[in-house]
């Protein structure tokens, strides 16, 4: 039984990542957006998140962590949950496994 199984119940939100590019085109500045393909996730509080894995493991503006099976997303990428789009502050393979991965979630201002 791999560590995603036990979230596979609480996994109700779904979640695309969103990749974000700029690029320069005849000197205009042209911003290309692709999202990836839905996924089940698990979003709760920081807080929360705190108590159940190590403290101090977030950043101070983290306001949500994400869980997920392992996907491709880097910390400049958004990340939409819901229908609200949200900024990666961090991105965790949970012990290297490639089994579960957090991300935490910050909003976009």
């Amino acid at each position: 039984m791999g560590m995603l199984s036990m979230f596979q119940s609480m996994m109700k939100n779904s979640l695309v990542v969103r990749k974000v590019t700029t690029s320069v085109v005849d000197f205009m500045p042209t911003t290309t957006t692709v999202d990836s393909q839905a996924v089940p996730a698990f979003v709760y509080s920081r807080t929360a998140g705190e108590s159940y894995f190590s403290p101090g493991m977030w950043k101070a503006t983290t306001e949500y962590i994400a869980v997920v099976e392992p996907l491709a997303v880097d910390v400049t990428d958004k990340i939409v949950v819901d229908g609200v789009e949200y900024a990666v502050d961090y991105v965790d393979d949970v012990a290297f496994q490639g089994e579960v991965m957090l991300i935490g979630l910050r909003g976009v201002r």
